[in-house]
């Protein structure tokens, strides 16, 4: 909240300044005009940067700004590098299932949403025939067995 407060107080000492010089120069609407213009397109110049930024894939480190802006950039950047802490973590234990069920003599198959092969074991690929090109294939379209397209059906 600190740094809306900051970008507010910039913009009233812009404006009381522009209030100062208007006694001195008049036209106070002319200047409120010109710092409102510029107000906004100091922030469309922002939001910019900040489109830029993030359709780079927001890989590197954040912008130099401030106020608002800054801590928009940083909770982003935070939320960004907590996602590839989360990623990492999920593919160690992905990395760790694959070689527990690798070692197992049964086959064990992945199946997605839809029953498609997301993965096997090498059991798998001995005991129920299966190919390296098996993967993303639905398995009721390559196991056939009556019994096993009821199991599946029942799940």
């Amino acid at each position: 909240m600190a740094f809306w407060n900051k970008d507010l107080l910039r913009l009233t000492m812009t404006i009381v300044l522009a209030a100062i010089a208007s006694i001195f120069i008049g036209h106070f609407l002319y200047l409120l005009l010109i710092i409102c213009i510029g107000f906004i397109l100091r922030q469309a110049f922002l939001l910019n940067q900040l489109e830029q930024w993030l359709q780079s894939g927001a890989k590197q480190n954040y912008p130099a700004s401030n106020g608002l802006w800054e801590e928009i950039y940083y909770h982003i950047f935070r939320l960004k590098k907590a996602n590839k802490k989360r990623k990492k973590q999920l593919s160690r234990i992905i990395e760790q299932f694959r070689k527990s069920t690798a070692a197992l003599p049964d086959a064990v198959v992945v199946l997605g949403e839809y029953d498609e092969i997301a993965w096997f074991n090498n059991a798998a690929k001995l005991i129920l025939g299966l190919k390296k090109r098996d993967g993303g294939q639905r398995i009721p379209n390559l196991i056939r067995t009556p019994a096993f397209i009821e199991f599946l059906n029942n799940k």
